[in-house]
């Protein structure tokens, strides 16, 4: 009796991991399209302006996911004049999934697009998908205001 084995090359092999390795890279970005996109078609809620009225923030009150003491929220950030990013690249506009940790008022930005029209609208100029460190909310500022909606989903009522 004949035992049937097979010998498969180590060239064979290495295209065979390539070929996971590209399809992986397609899945990846195919996801990160996917959550792009669907916060772009969701409707965005105006929360709150700054004092100056030169920026507006908006979330998607319906995307608001509540877990344990913690919570994530998606939000539209529009400034009426172009920001200059340190790359140098003119921003008016960007879309953030932050994370926060409700009962310490922490938060943390998971996910950014960066958009060179209002409102979220142009080609993306910048993705950023690295989560940030932990920071600790300013009082009376629009993370305060932010983390409150998101975490307790009260109405936003501070003057910044």
């Amino acid at each position: 009796m004949f035992l049937n084995v097979r010998f498969v090359p180590k060239a064979v092999i290495q295209k065979s991991d390539n070929k996971k390795g590209i399809l992986m890279k397609k899945l990846m970005l195919i996801l990160m399209l996917v959550v792009v996109s669907s916060s772009a078609m969701a409707e965005w809620d105006f929360a709150l302006k700054s004092a100056d009225g030169a920026t507006s923030y908006y979330i998607q009150n319906d995307a608001i996911l509540k877990y344990g003491n913690k919570a994530k929220m998606w939000v539209l950030v529009d400034h009426k004049k172009i920001i200059k990013t340190n790359l140098r690249k003119r921003v008016f506009s960007y879309k953030a999934q932050f994370e926060y940790k409700c009962d310490e008022k922490h938060y943390r930005l998971l996910f950014k697009t960066t958009y060179p029209k209002n409102m979220g609208r142009g080609n993306v100029i910048d993705t950023f998908d690295e989560p940030d460190e932990w920071n600790s909310v300013i009082p009376e500022s629009a993370s305060e205001a932010l983390l409150y909606k998101a975490c307790a989903g009260r109405k936003l009522k501070l003057k910044l």
